[in-house]
């Protein structure tokens, strides 16, 4: 594990985590939602994109390989990346989220860098593996590769571990919200 820069006599001997990187929103309304982090928290400008086959790819959910859509919007505070997911078409854990909330959505999942493991991808999902967490969705996008982990803790939220491919940039967007960067 790589030790925080700061804080580190506060780390636990167990802990393998040494950065939280992403929150995410999974929301049944999409411009709702960003209107309301942009003008209620001041958080933007969102980089607003769509996720669909072939462009996504390799995706399983629960086991099985399967075809899903979102539409997807990341903006910052600090280092801490917001996303925010509204389920298009197709089995997946966000749709899957929605039904369990009775259709409200909210805090979804918390994302991990793999950059800030000192383990490649196959052992930091077997970290999380072996510390009781169970792989429930996967997938690719433009040379970015993710795994969601759940546990059988009602109370916790799912878990991502994101790879980026070496020299990565983002993507342009479909669009920005409420405007692009100035």
């Amino acid at each position: 594990m790589k030790k925080p820069p700061v804080n580190d006599n506060l780390v636990l001997e167990n802990s393998f985590i040494s950065a939280t990187r992403q929150i995410c929103v999974v929301t049944p309304d999409f411009e709702r939602t960003l209107k309301s982090y942009a003008n209620s928290l001041g958080i933007g400008p969102w980089w607003v994109n769509e996720y669909i086959p072939p462009d996504l790819h390799s995706t399983t959910f629960r086991g099985e390989e399967v075809e899903h859509g979102m539409r997807i919007a990341l903006a910052w505070t600090g280092e801490m990346n917001w996303e925010i997911i509204q389920p298009l078409f197709g089995p997946n854990i966000y749709t899957e989220f929605l039904e369990k909330t009775g259709g409200r959505g909210g805090v979804h999942h918390i994302g991990f860098l793999l950059e800030d493991f000192d383990t490649d991808w196959s052992e930091s999902v077997q970290t999380f593996v072996r510390n009781g967490q169970t792989v429930i969705q996967e997938g690719g996008w433009h040379g970015v590769h993710w795994a969601y982990f759940e546990s059988d803790d009602p109370a916790q939220p799912q878990y991502e571990l994101i790879s980026r491919e070496p020299g990565w940039i983002r993507p342009e967007p479909l669009s920005w919200f409420p405007h692009p960067p100035v």
